[in-house]
C-alpha cells in the first residue's frame, strides 16, 4: 500500500508531496505523469495545474500528463 498505516481496502483521502531540489536552471520542459483511483488534484509551487485522472477500467489504465517547467 501507499500509505503503511492505512488497510489496502480503507476509503480515504490522502495528500502526497513530492520535494525537487532546487534547479541550477529551469528546464525546457519537465514532464509528469499523474493518475489516481479516483481523483486527483496536482498542484505545483502552491499552484494548481491539473486534476484527473482519464476515465480507466481495470484493464486499461490511464493517466494525464504534465508538462510543469513553467511552473518550477
Amino acid at each position: 500500500t501507499t500509505c503503511p498505516l492505512v488497510g489496502a481496502r480503507d476509503a480515504g483521502v490522502y495528500h502526497y508531496r513530492k520535494r525537487i531540489p532546487p534547479l541550477q536552471a529551469l528546464p525546457d520542459y519537465f514532464i509528469i505523469h499523474m493518475s489516481a483511483d479516483n481523483r486527483f488534484i496536482l498542484f505545483v509551487n502552491g499552484t494548481r495545474n491539473g486534476d484527473g485522472p482519464a476515465r480507466s477500467d481495470l484493464a486499461h489504465w490511464r493517466y494525464e500528463t504534465y508538462d510543469i517547467a513553467k511552473a518550477l
